[in-house]
């Protein structure tokens, strides 16, 4: 948990970090080009910008997705192949989630 005023560089310090690629193009199950092969292989974690305006069912579709196609990507240049990978391994894949503005899923008291 990162805490301190703002401009400290908590965010940029999560994203440095996390080195989490940007996946839009990338659909899983499908060749990865080398130069976002080389960025997953990088990746420690995935990064997250909870929306101000969300439900779980929101947050658990949009971080739900980056989690399995990054883990896709991370058992496919892991292993050099698409084959044998399942759903419930690519939801796994990834060691961390870093939350940036945790602090606004708070839930009133």
């Amino acid at each position: 948990m990162c805490h301190g005023r703002p401009g400290v560089g908590k965010t940029r310090s999560a994203r440095e970090f996390s080195s989490f690629p940007d996946l839009g193009e990338y659909a899983a199950l499908r060749p990865i080009a080398a130069l976002l092969g080389e960025k997953v292989a990088r990746c420690r974690a995935v990064f997250y910008t909870v929306s101000v305006s969300n439900t779980p069912k929101t947050i658990d579709a949009v971080l739900g997705l980056n989690l399995i196609k990054l883990g896709y990507a991370r058992l496919t240049v892991a292993g050099g192949s698409q084959d044998e990978i399942t759903h419930d391994a690519a939801r796994i894949a990834c060691p961390l989630v870093i939350v940036d503005e945790a602090d606004r899923c708070r839930t009133p008291k």
